[in-house]
């Protein structure tokens, strides 16, 4: 990568323990914070939330969690929530270290791919983002609020080449049954080629009446959702209504998922006995 931690920080995963200080870190990055439930949420009621900490090194200090970030990991993709950094400890590599960890896990979790969301001004965000391989492709218009600005998305087609182009600097994780260790896999090592996501959902859409409904229930539940978030500020009805819509596209894209690895496995064992 072309930005390295000037040091190794220790991480660690985020639990209710650390809530007060996490909530306080959000409060003093943002205009518009997370509340106390969003952070509740993603601690104790989302199978696929990720969320690793910098705390400061010496107990009873007033900024007790230097940055945080938080990922949800759905199978074979990282979706970047957000990642925020106290002013006084930025440019001091505690950034690029949870994000070369939170993409590190993936990998090993199966993922294989990321996006995330930037305000269109944030140049030293996307300057971060960029040293990772992530590619701007699309535009949110009127996305933020506070001020009003539009998003760029990103995304990372391939996680693999990143870690076995580049060493990998990393601190010492704490209380993660992932571990932080050095990644051997290779693609293609089975010796046949590898179809891809796309592909496989092509066939799927042709000869799976369920793969069908579940996408287009998707693709609805992914409409409702965007029509929702036009809103420059959501009430509090409207928060909840954006979870129930998000778990319940998960729960979608699980089952497509699931139907996805079937049909690779079905291609990997008649790859191995032809």
């Amino acid at each position: 990568m072309t930005v390295h931690a000037s040091k190794n920080w220790n991480t660690q995963v985020a639990t209710l323990d650390n809530l007060d200080a996490l909530v306080a870190l959000e409060e003093a990055c943002f205009s518009v914070p997370w509340s106390r439930k969003n952070f509740e949420a993603e601690l104790e009621g989302n199978q696929f939330s990720r969320m690793l900490l910098v705390p400061h090194s010496e107990y009873g200090q007033k900024i007790q969690v230097l940055g945080y970030i938080c990922v949800w990991m759905v199978f074979e993709e990282i979706r970047f929530l957000n990642l925020a950094v106290h002013q006084e400890f930025r440019r001091l590599g505690l950034a690029t270290q949870l994000i070369s960890q939170v993409l590190h896990i993936g990998i090993e979790e199966g993922c294989c791919r990321g996006m995330l969301e930037v305000r269109a001004s944030n140049q030293a965000a996307k300057k971060l983002y960029e040293s990772f391989h992530f590619q701007g492709y699309a535009t949110r218009k009127a996305y933020y609020t506070r001020p009003a600005e539009d998003g760029i998305l990103m995304t990372l087609e391939s996680l693999v080449p990143l870690y076995s182009e580049r060493r990998y600097e990393r601190g010492r994780l704490v209380g993660s049954q992932a571990s932080i260790t050095q990644f051997h896999h290779e693609p293609g090592e089975r010796g046949y080629p590898m179809a891809t996501d796309e592909h496989i959902a092509e066939n799927l859409r042709t000869s799976n009446e369920e793969y069908r409904e579940l996408e287009e229930s998707h693709h609805r539940l992914d409409a409702e959702l965007q029509q929702l978030l036009k809103h420059h500020v959501l009430t509090p009805q409207e928060e909840v209504l954006k979870k129930q819509l998000q778990k319940e596209k998960l729960g979608k894209k699980d089952r497509m998922a699931t139907f996805v690895r079937g049909y690779r496995a079905t291609l990997e064992q008649a790859g191995t006995s032809g």
